[in-house]
């Protein structure tokens, strides 16, 4: 009751969330969809499972096993919300230089860009080359 006596109807409360997405963020939502896993994979294979900047991958070393792989969006989830589940908008970095890289992603954006567009150029090479077997018989 009010100070006049009158009775006040309790507020309505918003529906809560049920189920998995409870209490969690939009980025955290999206995380949990098979769609995210889908990209993530086929992100991971296109960079072989490995971090795109250490620097032992760039002169073909081979990368301890045990180092933890994270997708990374080239343009962030939340300017471009239509390029989550573009596999040409991620590349694979390692805790580490995630870590380096969040909160700076606009100056790195053309370098994981040219490196995509690398990627891309070398798979379609190879596509060229094994259609190229086939074609002369090749097995």
């Amino acid at each position: 009751m009010n100070r006049k006596g009158i009775q006040c109807k309790k507020p309505k409360r918003a529906k809560i969330a049920r189920g998995r997405s409870r209490g969690r963020s939009w980025s955290e939502r999206v995380t949990l969809t098979p769609e995210w896993a889908a990209w993530r994979k086929r992100v991971f294979e296109r960079d072989g499972y490995h971090c795109v900047m250490c620097p032992k991958r760039a002169l073909g070393e081979k990368v301890s096993w045990g180092v933890s792989l994270e997708p990374h969006h080239i343009i962030r989830k939340i300017e471009r919300p239509d390029l989550i589940h573009e596999v040409d908008n991620g590349v694979t970095l390692c805790t580490a230089h995630h870590e380096s890289v969040t909160g700076q992603e606009a100056a790195f954006v053309v370098r994981f860009s040219a490196y995509v567009k690398r990627m891309n150029a070398r798979a379609a090479a190879l596509a060229d080359m094994s259609g190229f077997a086939d074609a002369a018989g090749c097995a």
